[in-house]
């Protein structure tokens, strides 16, 4: 195309030296951008491949159709730069024209090459700039592909490492369950290994509280342990728990402090006659028909722990918490529970006979049917305790609070009721109260309370 041009404008006659030597330079600089343009365009192409591989198609297509536009124009510019030659030509003939005119002309013709090749430089940019969105469109979704694939893999391996760790469990709850049972020695000398024990003990304690799925058979495994192992101990000795046992209950109460209603030990129908265990933490435990005969329960915690016929026959709860325990038909006889805590406690048809219930807090407690004969409640607070149908013969009830509680059916024969604070238009004598005391209700029509089956009486 320079060439082109050049021949045209070095026709002998037609245009002054100085406007050859303008169309030179012209000439001159546009071999030089075409050089650097191909560099340019090389080193494109291996940057495109070296990103996109071989898939560099749409760029490509993006580019060609730059440089296609690009040359539509160029000719559209050739085109016209033709036309104004031969009007450049036409006018150089004519006998009155000027230099100024004829410099106008030449002014106007290299106008309209630069704008046509800045026109043409315009759209190989445009191109270019399609081509570098294009680029970052595909790069963001190689990233996001990767994104995806890498967090595949940490799928894989989050389901991997807990596949690997639900093994290691499985494997350590095998292995602790076994070291229980270890003893040492044969024959008549065969004896627990305590040592060994301890570890399965607090091995399955880790297990509890590594793996949610294994927590709540670790209290099964334990809880068998100590009924199996809980034997009723001598009268005379120390009353302490082996050690392995009261190792046990530790992590009963450890587990329980961590997870509260999950942990549930189960030691239903154990013997823990005679034992001592003050400050025990049994909170929510299932004691039904177990052994606590003289136990040493001061202090201990049974809050809504289930003692339901339980034998609980002279054992010592004083200060203990026993609050929403059951209780139910339980035998308390001769218990020791000054100062307890039986707030919201089930004793229904409990025997209660000659324990002893002073400064208690029994508040909301159900005594109905319960057996409290010469039972000392001197200083208890009853307030809104159920005591219907409750046998209170001869007991103790000096400077007791019994405001609101249900006294319907009990018998207070022989009761010492002292300073005792009584519910409005009480008699102790009947055992009734008035219709004006009880707001809404007719107590002479309440439904009587069935006793117990004799035979599942402890």
């Amino acid at each position: 195309m320079p060439i082109h041009v050049t021949a045209r404008l070095t026709s002998p006659g037609r245009l002054t030296h100085s406007s050859l030597g303008i169309w030179r330079i012209y000439d001159e600089g546009i071999l030089v951008a075409q050089s650097r343009y191909d560099a340019g365009m090389k080193m494109l192409r291996r940057t495109l491949q070296r990103v996109f591989g071989h898939d560099i198609m749409p760029v490509a297509l993006i580019l060609v159709a730059g440089v296609c536009l690009a040359v539509g124009m160029w000719l559209y510019q050739n085109a016209a730069i033709s036309a104004a030659l031969s009007d450049v030509r036409t006018v150089a003939h004519a006998p009155a024209i000027s230099v100024e005119k004829r410099l106008d002309l030449e002014r106007d013709l290299l106008k309209m090459e630069l704008d046509g090749r800045v026109a043409v430089v315009q759209i190989l940019l445009g191109a270019g700039v399609l081509a570098s969105l294009y680029i970052t469109y595909r790069n963001m979704r190689t990233a996001h592909r990767t994104l995806e694939v890498a967090q595949q893999n940490v799928r894989v391996s989050t389901e991997t490492l807990l596949t690997t760790q639900k093994g290691q469990v499985t494997e350590r709850f095998t292995r602790a369950i076994g070291q229980l049972g270890a003893v040492v020695g044969t024959g008549q000398d065969e004896r627990p290994n305590l040592e060994v024990r301890f570890g399965g003990i607090y091995g399955l304690e880790g297990v509890a509280r590594d793996a949610d799925e294994y927590r709540q058979r670790v209290v099964e495994v334990l809880s068998a342990y100590v009924r199996e192992h809980a034997k009723n101990l001598d009268p005379s000795g120390t009353g302490r728990l082996s050690v392995d046992l009261d190792a046990i209950l530790g992590v009963f109460a450890r587990l329980r402090d961590l997870y509260e209603t999950e942990v549930r030990p189960d030691l239903s129908g154990s013997n823990l006659a005679w034992a001592r265990l003050p400050s025990v933490q049994l909170r929510g435990a299932n004691l039904g028909r177990a052994d606590l005969t003289n136990t040493n329960l001061q202090r201990a915690n049974f809050w809504g722990a289930d003692l339901m016929r339980a034998n609980l026959t002279s054992a010592n709860l004083t200060e203990a918490n026993l609050m929403s325990a059951n209780l139910t038909i339980a035998n308390l006889r001769s218990a020791n529970l000054t100062k307890a805590n039986l707030q919201g406690a089930s004793l229904r048809y409990a025997n209660l006979s000659d324990a002893r219930l002073k400064v208690a807090n029994l508040v909301g407690a159900d005594f109905a049917g319960a057996t409290l004969e010469r039972a000392n409640l001197t200083g208890a607070n009853l307030t809104g305790a159920n005591l219907k149908g409750a046998n209170l013969q001869g007991a103790i009830l000096k400077a007791a609070n019994l405001e609101q509680a249900v006294l319907l059916q009990a018998n207070f024969d022989g009761a010492d009721l002292e300073m005792a604070i009584l519910p409005n238009g009480f008699d102790p004598v009947s055992s009734t109260v008035t219709m004006e005391s009880v707001e809404g209700q007719d107590p002479f029509h309440e439904t009587p309370i069935e006793p117990p089956d004799p035979a599942s009486t402890p």
